[in-house]
């Protein structure tokens, strides 16, 4: 089995729905959540819900009744980010590793998606701004950014460094996958998105209208619809 259902709509959707340099959930300025390409997407998770191959309608991979799947193995796949070998020995399935059990894979047909990051910023109200540049300064620099990649088994941003002889290095967690340097080519593909302030309330909308599609049969063209029009009026008021 996959995870949630509504978790694997996001990911797909930013990798699915946009173009280049342009917000995912908006087109031309206006809700765009009734597209073609989130409605193959919607209609493949409620194929997979009907045929009990979602573990929940609902829920991150994060939460503990997930892991716990994961540990029994009855959870074959997850869609996440280059931090997935950290997340596999420190806290999905430490012993299935042992096991040399785990593995990883693009996306089917090619498919680029966005599962998150993390960023630094220094907050407005910061008192100790000087203090948290410099430290985040240090952070960035080249040796430091490979060691936290080492411990924390995560893919780094900085594309300047990808020639360093540590992404050639097969992991241990994957069983000899030389997965490092097949994430820094998937990022040579990425065509990055523009944010929007309606990314946050758009997800939050499609979530919804798929839930009702997916475990109440709703209709997927008038739901969608109705899922645009609710955001075209949440967008009066930004």
């Amino acid at each position: 089995m996959l995870p949630a259902a509504t978790s694997l709509i996001n990911p797909l959707v930013m990798g699915t729905n946009n173009e280049p340099g342009k917000p995912v959930y908006l087109k031309d300025g206006k809700p765009n959540l009734a597209s073609d390409e989130i409605k193959v997407l919607v209609n493949l998770v409620k194929y997979l819900y009907d045929k009990e191959l979602v573990a929940a309608l609902d829920g991150s991979s994060n939460d503990q009744k997930f892991i716990k799947l994961y540990r029994q193995g009855k959870l074959f796949a997850d869609i996440d980010g280059p931090w997935i070998e950290g997340r596999v020995i420190q806290e999905y399935d430490p012993e299935g590793v042992k096991r040399n059990l785990w593995r990883i894979t693009g996306v089917p047909n090619r498919t680029n998606v966005n599962a998150g990051g993390t960023v630094f910023s220094i907050p407005i109200q910061g008192k100790n701004k000087e203090s948290a540049w410099k430290f985040i300064q240090f952070l960035m620099k080249d040796e430091n950014v490979l060691d936290i990649a080492k411990i924390a088994g995560t893919l780094p941003a900085r594309t300047e460094i990808y020639d360093n002889k540590f992404f050639d290095q097969p992991s241990k967690i994957l069983g000899g996958q030389h997965s490092m340097r097949y994430y820094t080519e998937i990022v040579k593909n990425l065509k990055p998105y523009a944010a929007s302030p309606v990314d946050n309330i758009a997800n939050s909308i499609l979530n919804d209208a798929v839930k009702k599609i997916v475990a109440q049969d709703a209709d997927i063209d008038s739901t969608l619809e109705e899922a645009n029009q609710l955001l075209e009026r949440r967008m009066r008021t930004l």
